[in-house]
């Protein structure tokens, strides 16, 4: 079991309408699975989130502070030697007033090129329940959804 005194995080996501939104939270822990191979563990926290809008429909507020319970489950698994998956999911329940209901999951394959020089693959499905509307009335999309190709360099 673990302890997490301090978890903060802050984004901005002008495709949902977010000019600025940060959490702070302290919240335990449990590791599942701890071998050679695979690292799992899963947490739940308590905390505060703030939000602030890019635009809102007239006579709304800009922002809104919100308490905030949240989930998550982080996977490690070397599938071999040379290649490696990655799976994280975080869920955060909020008031109406900042999205209702929020997620974040990030999978990803990593594998080794050249000594310490690795290829990641990864996907990214970001989700608001509840996304605030814009000035002209119009609402994002719920779901966001990314494909990231990189190179990492370990040292």
């Amino acid at each position: 079991m673990f302890w997490r005194p301090f978890n903060g995080q802050y984004f901005r996501d002008p495709f949902q309408n977010i000019t600025g939104q940060g959490t702070v939270e302290t919240g335990l822990g449990y590791e599942l699975v701890n071998t050679p191979r695979t690292e799992w563990e899963i947490s739940g926290g308590l905390g505060a989130n703030f939000v602030r809008y890019d635009s809102v429909e007239i006579g709304q507020p800009s922002g809104n502070t919100s308490p905030v319970l949240s989930f998550g489950t982080d996977l490690e698994y070397e599938v071999t030697s040379w290649m490696d998956y990655l799976l994280s999911f975080d869920l955060k329940f909020l008031d109406d007033e900042s999205g209702a209901y929020q997620h974040h999951l990030l999978t990803t394959l990593s594998t080794d090129l050249i000594g310490d020089l690795d290829l990641d693959i990864s996907f990214i499905w970001d989700r608001t329940e509840k996304p605030q509307p814009r000035a002209d009335g119009s609402v994002p999309e719920k779901d966001d959804y990314w494909l990231m190709v990189g190179v990492d360099f370990e040292f």
